[in-house]
């Protein structure tokens, strides 16, 4: 929706702050487009850029004030309307349309707990002018970003990493974060960034910061996972529909982004059946750029009557696609799939289309990956010694695309090294470069998941780790860098947390039933999709890293391994250039090749304010 940067309490001449916030006015529009405003008191001053959504009209604007409060909100509040009516039958009157000001009125009524109420995604600063107190307030799965850090005695605050950079000129390259994302390809279980000392604000969380520049950090909501209920199916196609039609509520076009797959899908064939005018985009590619579902998709949009528009990805599109996505992501992709849907969202801008409706969430969610055979066979044969079902192995050869004895061998492994605290690693091929062994990794090296195998609830448990700390925040902050670059909001329902809170009061058994993954969503969509359809085998994420690293930059990146700006202590230069030199670019060695060089550009970038 929108972006902002707020200063606050800092220790500087109150002149040069204001310069500051000049400059900042004429760069970084992306994220507000359509107005820019500025707000300043002797203590804090706020910069707003928006990108109108809901409330057309100026009177939306922000920051919104009053001779007590200052806000500023990035983000949507999809039961807005809701809480509107409840605040008017309480006799407050509304000079708006905007979600904007039902959150404002919402929070002067009824203080911190406000946040409790709010379904949907934000961030959100709120100024208290007569008690110098900040609060902060983030959406529970962290949909909306929001980065703090400490400079010149205060803190800024901020949608986006850079626009902190900006104030502080200067910074140091987070050496444990950059390992983790090289070595094991995630960085996002923890508040850290590429940056020290440059914050993302927690999820589900809120912050008081007072005027002695104290910021106390507190949870205000846990996704609830011990309750095991029934299942029924009549009772979450209902969730799904509502669901599915709040997040539709909007001021501007909306578009779907289709990939074929089946969480994308069941939003727009239920966004059909309710008579929106549904606008869908997918990406049309080469095999050897990376997996696409064009002939499903094209059986589905004819069958369903789509609005429908390929956008194709050739070698074209992507000679530099590193580098012009690598600004407006602040930090670097782990996966080429990211780099694609930055395309296809500047195509989809490009068509007039502010918002875009999204799938992600649905595997993290629902129990979607192949990976999550292996917790699911622990907790409920493996762990009791309790027989496996012919249908239940039957039906994860077919999806798997492994044989069964394989899966049962790697779960087996994997669940002897979480109860040993060894490590949970199964792609070794990037230690093949550094001095680690295996046996010996640094702490937060080890462990992709932390879940305790003989916890009751052990299979939600993994996915709420997924959820709250590896795969789901990776995903939604890359929806909102790619969607944001070019002033699109991107809406993501299955990171619902009141369906959410329906899922895992379920039991545990329904995520994945007769070895068939997101069981619960098939179970509604059988009157909608057929049975092949349902049963037809998962599809990888589109992208190829082995494609862009071979075809692409192949030349750009040995050039960097020669360079001595690029030694560095993760791994070493020229053992890895000569595998290169003897091997060429290996399938295996792919991935870690694809997050060595986005290293290199995110480092050329930002050489500049990084200092060693």
């Amino acid at each position: 929706m929108c972006g902002f940067v707020c200063a606050l309490n800092l220790k500087i001449n109150n002149d040069l702050i204001i310069n500051k916030f000049n400059q900042l006015k004429k760069i970084n529009l992306h994220r507000g487009p359509d107005n820019i405003n500025f707000y300043q008191n002797k203590n804090s001053q706020v910069l707003f850029r928006r990108l109108k959504i809901i409330e057309l009209s100026s009177k939306a604007n922000q920051p919104f004030c009053n001779k007590d409060f200052v806000m500023v909100f990035n983000g949507e509040i999809y039961n807005y309307i809701e809480l509107k009516k409840k605040l008017f039958e309480k006799g407050i009157q509304f000079k708006t349309n905007s979600d904007t000001e039902v959150v404002f009125e919402l929070f002067k009524y009824y203080g911190i707990d406000f946040v409790k109420q709010l379904r949907g995604m934000f961030s959100i600063v709120i100024l208290d002018i007569k008690k110098n107190i900040t609060y902060l307030f983030r959406d529970r799965f962290g949909q909306k970003p929001l980065y703090y850090s400490k400079f010149l005695g205060g803190y800024i605050v901020s949608s986006e990493i850079k626009d902190i950079i900006f104030f502080k000129t200067k910074s140091k390259e987070n050496t444990q974060t950059v390992e983790k994302y090289l070595l094991r390809s995630f960085s996002d279980d923890n508040k850290q960034t590429f940056f020290q000392d440059i914050y993302s604000f927690p999820q589900s969380s809120y912050g008081i910061l007072d005027k002695n520049n104290f910021l106390k950090i507190k949870k205000y909501w846990n996704l609830n996972y011990t309750k095991n209920l029934e299942y029924d199916q009549n009772e979450f196609n209902h969730i799904f529909n509502e669901n599915l039609k709040i997040h539709l509520r909007s001021d501007v076009p909306v578009a779907f982004s289709l990939s074929g797959g089946l969480d994308s899908s069941s939003l727009v064939k239920y966004a059909k059946d309710n008579n929106y005018n549904v606008n869908a985009f997918s990406f049309l590619m080469d095999k050897s750029i990376g997996l696409d579902e064009n002939l499903s998709i094209k059986k589905f949009i004819k069958k369903n009557d789509i609005n429908h528009t390929f956008i194709k990805i050739d070698k074209n599109v992507l000679k530099n696609i590193i580098e012009e996505s690598m600004f407006y992501y602040d930090e670097p992709s782990a996966h080429a799939a990211k780099l694609l849907t930055f395309y296809l969202r500047k195509q989809i801008s490009k068509q007039g289309f502010k918002v875009v409706l999204n799938g992600e969430g649905g595997d993290e969610f629902l129990g979607g990956y192949h990976r999550h055979y292996k917790y699911f066979i622990y907790e409920k044969f493996l762990r009791n010694k309790e027989k496996i079902p012919d249908i239940f192995y039957k039906n994860v050869e077919k999806f798997n695309h492994e044989k069964f004895s394989n899966l049962l061998n790697k779960t087996n492994l994997l669940i002897k090294n979480l109860k040993k605290n060894t490590n949970d690693i199964e792609y070794f091929e990037a230690f093949k470069f550094t001095d680690y062994k295996v046996n010996d990794l640094k702490q937060h090296l080890k462990f992709f998941i932390k879940a305790d195998p003989e916890d009751k609830n052990f299979f939600k448990k993994v996915l709420l780790s997924q959820i709250f700390r590896h795969d789901l925040p990776y995903c939604l902050k890359f929806e909102d860098r790619n969607s944001m670059a070019f002033s699109t909001e991107s809406r993501t329902p299955f990171a619902d947390h009141s369906m959410a809170e329906y899922l895992f009061s379920r039991k545990s058994s329904y995520f994945i039933k007769d070895g068939e993954l997101k069981f619960m969503l098939k179970s509604i969509l059988t009157d909608k999709f057929s049975k092949s359809t349902l049963r037809k085998k998962k599809v990888g994420s589109p992208g190829s890293e082995f494609y862009l690293i071979k075809n692409i930059y192949q030349e750009r990146l040995m050039d960097a391994l020669s360079s001595k700006n690029n030694l560095n202590e993760y791994f070493n230069n020229v053992l890895l250039k000569k595998n290169i030199e003897k091997n060429g670019i290996q399938q295996d060695v792919a991935p870690f090749l694809f997050r060595v060089m986005c290293y290199f550009i995110w480092k050329e970038n930002n050489k500049n304010y990084i200092r060693i």
